[in-house]
């Protein structure tokens, strides 16, 4: 009889799980569209912290009152505020648990820093309103915290952003701005950073990147997957080949394989654009040199993460991973 009991004690607590599995599955969140950023970025290398002030436009696809948007769950939100698409005071941060139908434009907000539901780490708005299909709406997000474990990441092992003493990168995997839909929503993006000065900011811009006292800025005027950012105390290196512009940024010592891994991405490169066509990126890749507690590699648009290792111990396989990153 106990045995039975047993049995049927877990066969219930599995049905239960399998009942939450389907219910997370199942969760109805309003659909839109993500057109632009606009962001202003410090980050705080001695204290690992990086503080945010960023502006998201976007439409929904259907008529709504709520969006709900993914972040990276070290990141804390303080404040959302709707800058147009009609005025609405600031947010006031929630616990987090569902939260009330407010009135008069109100707007309000949930953030779920651990990611109990199936989106993983989130921050669900109340726009305090409906909102028509197809209508551009802008919230501006006020937040910060400290990124320097995988934590609050999609990775469980390895770092996508990293704020360090002496090195760090934000990667559009990471979800270290206001996120939408994976790979699947690109936007245009105008991102400032501000860092201490000796630090070289790089990233992907679609017009020469700029430096006023230490705040760099990158310009995405056609839409893509941004957000793409590294920084630390480069040798820079410039090649030009197959019609491509190929900037390193990786550390003293490696000039040769810099040489050698710049020969191999634009051949590469040049093969792909007789083969395919130009691609969206344009003729400028951004090759940054990070640590080895992230990913190997990283390709985004118009920039390539590549780990230390790969410059400190090569090997052969690594050029055809660098064609393939190319593609």
């Amino acid at each position: 009889m106990k045995s039975i009991i047993r049995y049927a004690l877990q066969t219930a607590g599995l049905l239960s799980l399998l009942s939450i599995a389907v219910f997370s599955q199942q969760v109805k969140r309003s659909p839109f569209d993500v057109q632009g950023y606009q962001m202003d970025v410090q980050l705080d290398p001695v204290e690992n912290r990086l503080a945010a002030t960023v502006d998201v436009t976007f439409s929904p696809l259907e008529d709504t009152r709520s969006v709900t948007f993914e972040l990276n769950g070290s990141l804390k939100v303080d404040s959302i505020t709707r800058v147009s698409g009609g005025a609405a005071p600031a947010a006031k941060g929630r616990p987090a648990k569902p939260a009330a139908a407010v009135g008069g434009g109100e707007i309000t907000f949930v953030q779920d820093q651990v990611g109990v539901s199936d989106l993983g780490p989130n921050v669900r708005i109340d726009l305090g309103d409906t909102v028509a299909k197809g209508t551009p709406v802008t919230l501006r997000f006020k937040y910060s915290g400290v990124l320097n474990t995988p934590n609050g990441g999609p990775l469980l092992n390895k770092r996508l952003a990293y704020i360090g003493n002496d090195q760090g990168y934000l990667m559009y995997a990471a979800r270290w701005f206001p996120f939408h839909d994976y790979a699947a929503d690109l936007a245009t993006a105008d991102i400032s950073v501000t860092v201490p000065g000796g630090f070289q900011v790089v990233g992907a811009s679609d017009t020469a990147a700029s430096n006023a006292g230490g705040k760099y800025r990158f310009v995405r005027t056609q839409p893509a997957l941004i957000g793409n950012i590294a920084y630390g105390k480069y040798v820079p290196k410039t090649l030009n080949i197959g019609g491509y512009e190929i900037q390193f940024f990786a550390k003293p010592g490696s000039d040769q394989l810099v040489i050698s891994y710049g020969e191999t991405l634009g051949k590469a490169l040049e093969f792909y654009t007789k083969k395919f066509g130009e691609p969206a990126m344009g003729k400028r890749l951004v090759v940054a040199q990070i640590d080895d507690e992230s990913l190997d590699f990283y390709s985004a648009p118009g920039m390539l993460f590549i780990s230390n290792r790969q410059f400190e111990a090569p090997r052969e396989i690594t050029g055809e991973r660098l064609q393939r990153e190319a593609a």
